[in-house]
């Protein structure tokens, strides 16, 4: 099975280099055209199901998506467009699934406006405590953040999650979402998540082994990886299509 990895586009938090974690904004102008501009170099390639179901550059909005368990969720869930004729095996062939947050949801409505959504709460990004919306120029003269910074990171956020706690919780909504979308017997599936999201799952997964870092990519990123569908679970074949 093919999956796709899309981190969401700019918001006005991103633009300013802010810590986003629990704030729930929306794309901003330039992210909404960095999406539209990934949506047309989606339909250039020739990758399977995925090139074929990408929507018009005048994508929707979001709205009608499915809440809920993996399971429930997919169980349920009905493209509008898998009645009509011609794409109806494609969109059935493809789930999206996405982080709860609007910049998330934002980027799924403008890429694939024909489908409704799996959102999974525990996908949504790390909560960054007493940095929240701040950024380095608001921070650089707080101890606890010079603090932070001289442990590389390492340490929880004041106030808000540890890196260890993230990592756990993305992964177990990851490895739900793959058991529903296994029984669904789709024949791909995209994650539209944040990055701290797709770093974590590919450090875990990937047959690589890289470290955590290695796999931050920027906002508007295409990843793709191949899954047997076997478990334990290993991701093999990554490629990045699209870094800008």
């Amino acid at each position: 099975m093919k999956l796709y990895f899309i981190r969401h586009g700019k918001t006005p938090g991103n633009e300013e280099h802010r810590y986003i974690g629990r704030t729930d904004e929306g794309l901003s102008p330039a992210g909404e055209a960095m999406i539209r501009q990934l949506g047309a170099y989606m339909r250039r390639l020739s990758l399977p199901i995925l090139s074929s179901v990408v929507g018009a550059e005048t994508g929707a909005r979001p709205g009608g998506q499915a809440r809920g368990s993996a399971d429930e969720s997919l169980s349920r869930v009905t493209c509008p467009a898998e009645k009509s004729k011609g794409q109806a095996s494609d969109l059935s062939d493809l789930r999206i699934v996405t982080s709860p947050m609007r910049r998330c949801r934002e980027t799924a409505a403008i890429l694939f406006p024909e489908h409704h959504f799996l959102e999974m709460a525990d996908l949504r990004e790390y909560d960054f405590g007493r940095f929240e919306y701040k950024n380095y120029e608001e921070l650089k003269d707080d101890p606890v953040y010079a603090d932070w910074l001289e442990a590389g990171g390492a340490k929880p956020f004041p106030e808000g999650e540890g890196l260890d706690h993230f990592k756990a919780r993305i992964c177990r909504a990851f490895d739900e979402s793959l058991e529903a979308i296994k029984k669904s017997n789709t024949k791909a599936a995209v994650f539209v998540v944040h990055g701290g999201s797709i770093m974590s799952i590919l450090e875990r997964y990937d047959e690589q082994k890289l470290g955590y870092y290695d796999y931050q990519r920027p906002n508007g990123a295409l990843l793709e990886a191949d899954w047997d569908e076997t478990y334990p679970v290993v991701l093999r074949n990554l490629k990045t299509y699209r870094e800008d």
